[in-house]
C-alpha cells in the first residue's frame, strides 16, 4: 500500500496513498474511535452528507457570482 505524508499545524502524518482526504480526518480516525465500526458501513449517511454539502455549495456559489457581477472590474496594478 502506498502512502502520503501531509504536514498541518499538529505536524506530519501519514494518510494512504489512495485516500480523498486530508490529515485532520486522519487524526480523528486516529483519536476517535467510538464504536469501532467503520463509516463505510454506512454509505447511506456519508452520501446525504455530501449531498447536503453540495446542496450548500450552489446558493454560495451564486452569492459570489452576483457580487462580482455588481462590482467594477479588476484593473492591474
Amino acid at each position: 500500500m502506498t502512502t502520503r505524508t501531509e504536514h498541518d499545524l499538529l505536524g506530519d502524518i501519514t494518510l494512504p496513498g489512495e485516500a480523498r482526504y486530508g490529515s485532520q480526518t486522519q487524526r480523528a480516525v486516529d483519536n476517535f474511535t467510538i464504536t469501532g465500526v467503520p463509516i463505510r458501513h454506512f454509505p447511506e449517511p456519508v452520501r446525504a452528507l455530501a449531498m447536503v454539502d453540495s446542496a450548500c455549495t450552489l446558493p454560495q456559489t451564486r452569492c459570489i457570482e452576483g457580487i462580482q457581477a455588481i462590482l467594477p472590474p479588476r484593473q492591474e496594478a
